[in-house]
């Protein structure tokens, strides 16, 4: 077995001072449209769009601590505006430079028209952008400390406007949305909670998804998504109607309106306009990475509540090259990925009377990877062997690989690779570090086939802390004609059998069964050899693993 080794993924951090604690600041912020005149109830005013360009400004709340550096907008939609990852200097969340007033008459967004600024907002409780995205929303700090600052932004549906578009169905469901945003001390993680209320006595139909509109990676002032952006998400295929012939074709069809997803995680495929639903969400992540500089941003949640993934494109080649200030086309060059109480849009879900929906989201930035397999707010993971089912007579070894990255990079954590089976486990990576810095670690090993058993099923990676595990990620894999193992557990001594010595073992050196059962006491201690006995120890010297190797 080759010695395993890790990489560190160096990233340095941008020339500026970190703050040793979590801080709040009020500032504002400043955005450029296109001149327009809104009614008293949010309408456009007919007539009124012009190409002359103003700015208006809108107050705004700075959450920082030592890897982010968070923007709120709570009287423009409720949205977290900005997410700077520090290490790198980089934005993740897109920015409109230039508003324009879009979609008068198309029956499609309430109020009639829509202008997209970005970021990451709740969307309710009509479908597509819903009532709330220009409305001022209140806001309570909620929690103010050094070690964690919270911020509640909430908006009440209290709104009964007398000309909706066609498509908004729902009407006035006095449902109070409560988006709260928490930032930690020394975590990469940005947690949002999302606190739904029916005060009604009766169900309600209504719909909530979270907007999150992402160009990872790119350079402040300038936010982007291009040719090297990658959708990032355990999905196998979409549900695309008709109207969106074009990004069609740029998948295999499954059946009648489903489609493989592959060529559309790459924004570049997107030739036009389109909405992609996944069918079905799977796993509790998503995202976007921007291969260009392996940087991309993750969110993390159960998804049990939030089942929708909506993927809303730009076509690529209509939305780049163009100066938005003086071009007043409405394509703009970003992702939207949306996450539904419903599957897709205009399908309500349905409120209990007098009840509360919550739910989390985790979102963080993430540096040196490149694909995932599994995520958590404690780590993102790419878990990997280089096949699925090995035999003995034919395998001679197992390449495991393993990329990942923690949220928490200055805590003292510790990192294992295990093959597990039934009542028997092969420990081949562990380590207790602090990860001093931001990116990615990558292990990699070659583990002999004959060091293992049929009974082992899964790969596991581990991470702990020093009192509880944070997380396990576990992948599927096989063995075949690679050894037997031992299910004895009558005690007596066991001689001549070959230990192999992971730590100091205090005499006696006691037998123990995977599952802790006693089966006696080892009368010698010899090299490894090929055949015998693989045993591991923990620090106390209790025995881990018990396996009986044969050829």
């Amino acid at each position: 077995m080759k010695k395993a080794y890790i990489l560190f993924l160096t990233m340095m951090f941008i020339s500026q001072k970190i703050p040793a604690a979590v801080t709040l600041t009020e500032s504002q912020v400043q955005w450029k449209t296109f001149k327009h005149v809104v009614n008293p109830d949010y309408s456009l005013e007919k007539d009124t769009f012009k190409t002359e360009l103003v700015t208006h400004t809108y107050k705004s709340l700075i959450l920082e601590n030592e890897y982010l550096k968070v923007t709120l907008v709570p009287e423009y939609g409720g949205r977290i505006l900005s997410m700077i990852y520090k290490p790198t200097g980089h934005e993740q969340l897109y920015q409109n430079p230039v508003g324009r007033p879009y979609g008068p008459q198309w029956d499609v967004f309430y109020y009639d028209w829509l202008m997209v600024w970005g970021g990451i907002f709740p969307t309710f409780p009509e479908a597509e952008h819903g009532k709330t995205w220009c409305r001022p929303w209140s806001y309570t700090v909620t929690s103010n400390s050094a070690e964690k600052i919270s911020v509640k932004m909430s908006f009440t549906d209290s709104i009964d406007f007398n000309t909706p578009a066609n498509k908004m169905k729902y009407g006035q469901t006095n449902i109070t949305c409560h988006f709260e945003v928490t930032l930690e001390a020394k975590t990469t993680a940005l947690k949002t909670s999302v606190t739904l209320v029916n005060p009604n006595n009766k169900v309600t139909n209504y719909e909530y998804w979270t907007n999150v509109g992402i160009s990872p990676g790119s350079v402040p002032g300038n936010t982007k998504c291009d040719n090297q952006t990658e959708i990032i998400g355990p999905v196998s295929n979409v549900k695309i109607y008709d109207d969106w012939r074009e990004i069609q074709n740029a998948e295999q069809e499954v059946s009648s309106n489903i489609y493989q997803f592959k060529n559309l995680r790459w924004y570049k495929n997107w030739a036009n306009d389109g909405i992609a639903y996944a069918w079905p969400a799977e796993g509790n992540f998503w995202g976007a990475l921007n291969h260009a500089n392996s940087e991309g941003i993750i969110r993390i949640s159960d998804n049990v509540k939030t089942p929708g993934l909506k993927i809303w494109g730009f076509g690529y080649n209509q939305s780049r090259n163009f100066d938005p200030a003086q071009n007043v086309d409405y394509h703009r060059p970003f992702i939207e990925l949306w996450a539904g109480v419903s599957k897709e849009f205009f399908t309500p879900a349905q409120f209990p009377a007098n009840s509360t929906l919550q739910f989390s989201e985790h979102y963080t930035p993430v540096t040196g990877m490149t694909s995932f397999t599994h995520a958590s707010e404690h780590a993102l993971v790419d878990l990997s062997t280089d096949k699925e089912n090995y035999n003995g007579t034919s395998d001679k070894n197992v390449l495991v690989s393993c990329r990942y990255f923690v949220t928490r990079p200055a805590d003292q954590v510790t990192v294992s690779l295990t093959f597990k089976g039934n009542s028997n486990a092969v420990n081949i990576y562990e380590e207790t570090r602090a990860h001093d810095s931001t990116g990615a670690f990558a292990v990699k090993d070659t583990i002999s086939v004959n060091s293992l058993c049929d009974d082992i099923d899964s790969l596991v990676f581990e991470l702990k802390s020093e009192t509880q595990s944070l997380m396990k990620a576990c992948i599927p894999v096989k063995f075949s004609n690679a050894g037997t193992c031992v299910t004895s557990t009558t005690p007596g001594t066991h001689q001549h059998k070959q230990l192999r010595k992971r730590s100091i073992v205090s005499s006696p050196r006691k037998l123990y069964t995977f599952n802790g059962a006693y089966i006696g006491n080892a009368s010698e201690r010899q090299t490894l050899a090929k055949t015998g006995i693989f045993l591991s120890v923990d620090n106390k010297g209790k025995c881990t693993r018990f396996v009986e190797l044969r050829q």
